[in-house]
């Protein structure tokens, strides 16, 4: 229990970040850490050593950045394009920081050939991120043609 929380503890403080901050900017700049550190909690760790473990933890974290960007569009503000659009790209810089910094921490595992590879389906935890992802860029359009209108 204390290499639980020791481990999880190195990325509490980023987790508060993407939980509690409404600054987008704050919170893309916060993933590149939070993903360079999975990696080190599942060399160091006992309780997350597994693709089981760390695959759990990396879908809990996956699904906390869908929650604050789902939270953060208002459908409402269509009344408003101007500032939708100005969320949704935040949105989407967000999503694509967050699966990005995944896939470099995941390529530096394989490079580095020291370690083990994270063997599991990484689908698994990025199709409810592509698939807000494509429907805030929908939503973009949509602001988009409001604006012209």
């Amino acid at each position: 229990a204390d290499d639980h929380v020791r481990f999880l503890g190195t990325i509490e403080s980023s987790l508060e970040v993407i939980a509690e901050t409404d600054n987008f900017d704050q919170i893309s700049e916060t993933i590149p850490g939070v993903a360079s550190s999975l990696r080190n909690i599942w060399l160091l760790s006992k309780c997350f050593n597994t693709d089981a473990k760390i695959h759990n933890l990396i879908l809990m974290i996956s699904q906390l950045i869908n929650e604050r960007v789902v939270d953060a569009i208002k459908l409402v503000e269509f009344k408003n394009p101007d500032s939708l659009q100005v969320i949704l790209k935040d949105c989407v810089t967000v999503l694509e920081r967050w699966k990005k910094s995944f896939l470099k921490t995941r390529m530096d595992i394989e490079q580095s050939r020291k370690e083990k590879r994270w063997e599991f389906d990484i689908n698994l935890i990025f199709a409810d991120t592509d698939h807000i992802n494509t429907i805030c860029k929908d939503m973009i359009l949509i602001c988009k043609i409001l604006m012209e209108i």
